[in-house]
């Protein structure tokens, strides 16, 4: 058996129909110790070649992995990153960064180039690492994303060598599992996930069975069979009382706002002007807010006729605020007017 990386994306297929089901590992368990439990009639793997080389023969194992994945696409290479820092309104900006893969060109080719041109919205990829089983435990790191863009896709070769493709696809919501399966019994070893919703601003992560400083140790291994999701800046008292019981966060309270932080919260903010970064306050009235209140208020405060604004985006993350959710977690915006073009810049 050899290494295999894999991604599914979901190319010219009804994700709505019935019978369809997003291939994650959740869904598919059943299916991977089915079909992987050790058998006495199955043939010893050779061990001839080089055991990581892409183009190692495939042995038994292999050819049931890939009744799996299925018109999944193989991968050569992958990269990702996360990243978090402070704007100088001292608020925290979360960046999931893109998925990067690197593979042999295939018939999917065409159509990710036009998805790609399209910026069509993805529903979800599912990109799967699958190492070799060892002792009948068979790891996996697991990439679930969903609200998904393929924002790049580039191209080289050259004579002798088949072309190589690199994507870049960017998502809104991660949720990232790192899983060990043994595939004689069923029982999940590990199952680590966390989970992070870029439009939310908020995440979760499943308990680490760890017994190292905490009094609480039998409740820790419980909870981290159940695979209990817990969201360390939860406002919910449930989850407070759960993570003080458990002793995970230090004295730990619920955050509180310092008074400035209340103060700019308080405020609206329109961007004037890109460079230097300058934004005026707008008045908003104390009413349940909407976007067409919004955008009354910034036409009258940069004196444009309200039937130029196109659209608005939160200052912060540069997220379209096209809906009540995304209104609710804006307070600072960038106008589009309909000829393309943002103000100020």
């Amino acid at each position: 058996m050899k290494d295999v990386i894999r991604v599914w994306i979901p190319i010219d297929t009804n994700v709505n129909a019935p019978n369809y089901q997003i291939p994650t590992f959740e869904n598919q368990k059943d299916l991977f110790v089915a079909m992987l439990a050790p058998s006495e009639n199955d043939p010893a793997p050779p061990q001839t070649g080089n055991q990581h080389g892409y183009n190692q023969p495939k042995d038994a194992t292999d050819k049931k992995i890939d009744e799996l994945t299925l018109d999944w696409i193989d991968v050569m290479s992958f990269s990702h990153n996360v990243s978090s820092s402070e704007n100088t309104r001292r608020k925290s900006r979360k960046h999931i960064g893109d998925l990067t893969l690197t593979k042999f060109t295939c018939d999917r080719s065409p159509s990710l180039n036009y998805m790609t041109l399209r910026h069509e919205i993805v529903p979800h990829v599912i990109h799967r690492v699958i190492g070799k089983i060892k002792e009948n435990v068979l790891p996996i790191i697991e990439y679930e994303m969903h609200y998904c863009t393929i924002n790049n896709v580039s191209i080289s070769g050259g004579a002798g060598g088949k072309p190589v493709e690199t994507l870049s696809i960017a998502c809104k919501i991660l949720i990232l599992k790192n899983i060990q399966l043994n595939v004689a019994t069923g029982e999940l070893l590990c199952y680590q996930v966390c989970k992070w919703d870029i439009l939310k601003d908020s995440g979760s992560k499943t308990i680490r069975p760890t017994t190292n400083g905490t009094t609480t140790k039998s409740t820790l291994l419980d909870l981290a069979k159940k695979s209990l999701m817990v969201d360390l800046d939860s406002h919910d008292p449930s989850m407070i009382k759960l993570l003080k019981d458990l002793g995970i966060v230090s004295d730990y309270n619920l955050p509180q706002k310092d008074k400035e932080e209340e103060g700019e919260e308080e405020f609206h903010s329109v961007m004037i002007n890109k460079d230097p970064t300058l934004f005026q306050l707008i008045d908003v009235p104390s009413v349940e807010l909407t976007i067409d209140i919004i955008k009354k208020v910034v036409s009258e405060k940069l004196n444009i006729p309200l039937e130029s604004i196109k659209n608005l985006y939160n200052s912060t993350n540069g997220i379209l605020v096209d809906s009540p959710k995304i209104l609710k977690i804006s307070n600072s915006f960038i106008v589009q007017t309909t000829d393309g073009k943002f103000y100020g810049h």
